[in-house]
């Protein structure tokens, strides 16, 4: 669309719905309270249509809509390939959409209504959503290739205050496991640096910036591609769980990934 027909159907709905949509400024624009919450329905409105219409296709022998999924990095060879390639290979007619985020915005998807599925850490329990336990993940200590760590070596937790750590930004299962350790060893440190993203941490220990902590599914690949090391971290472990909406019926498709994210797991 051009910006004057976009402007105008901006103006028509506002005027249809009696209120402010977009704030405009020297900025740009941004969406006002009620344009956020227009959205925010509106994204579930389509997706309930979209479901809407995969159950009226139901009548067919295969099952037929889309199901949405918000899976972390973390978690990608062991959940998310399998599961995408299974479910390609035995629903055919199902798609399959995809956001890889961390864990926050995994919540944030699902709660929003963005996603059908969102697997995130069991700390974050106490939501408005249904809950089912994947798998318990242990932790490693990652550092450089030189630091020669090694995955069939289990390093006692008291060596995480004898290095400089790069640490994934709370609120977060992995950093709230970490801290609670430290806090044991009544090692009095703080992180020589705070990142949002896991795959960062990976690249800024592998350039030399210090050691960090991370899940043993995420390093175990990591380990084989990169200059890095690493070792099981004593009895650290985190705990993922599949997260879905309470407030929403299950559609086929959603039932047949959940289903199927519990056998492979």
């Amino acid at each position: 669309m051009t910006q004057s027909a976009l402007s105008r159907a901006v103006a028509d709905l506002e005027q249809e719905l009696e209120c402010v949509l977009l704030e405009r400024n020297q900025r740009g624009v941004a969406p006002t309270r009620q344009g956020v919450a227009l959205l925010n329905r509106a994204r579930q409105i389509l997706a309930d249509v979209e479901s809407l219409r995969a159950e009226l296709l139901e009548e067919r022998n295969e099952p037929v809509g889309r199901v949405r999924l918000a899976m972390p990095i973390g978690v990608r060879e062991r959940l998310t390939r399998p599961l995408v390639r299974r479910l390609k290979q035995d629903y055919p007619n199902i798609r399959v959409d995809i956001a890889d985020g961390n864990a926050h915005v995994n919540r944030a998807a699902v709660l929003e209504g963005l996603a059908d599925i969102a697997v995130i850490h069991e700390l974050e329990r106490g939501l408005p959503l249904n809950y089912r336990r994947i798998y318990v993940d242990r932790l490693c200590l990652v550092g450089p290739g030189a630091a020669g760590l090694q995955m069939r070596k289990s390093l006692q937790l008291g060596s995480l205050a004898d290095h400089p750590l790069l640490l994934i930004r709370a609120p977060n299962q992995i950093r709230w496991t970490v801290d609670l350790a430290l806090r044991k060893l009544n090692a009095k440190m703080q992180p020589v640096m705070e990142v949002s993203s896991s795959l960062l941490l990976l690249d800024l220990v592998e350039d030399g910036h210090g050691y960090t902590v991370l899940p043993e599914s995420l390093v175990s690949e990591a380990v084989q591609q990169r200059d890095i090391s690493a070792a099981r971290l004593g009895t650290l472990t985190v705990t993922w769980v599949a997260a879905w909406s309470k407030a929403k019926l299950l559609s086929d498709p959603v039932r047949i990934a959940l289903q199927t994210l519990f056998a492979i797991a």
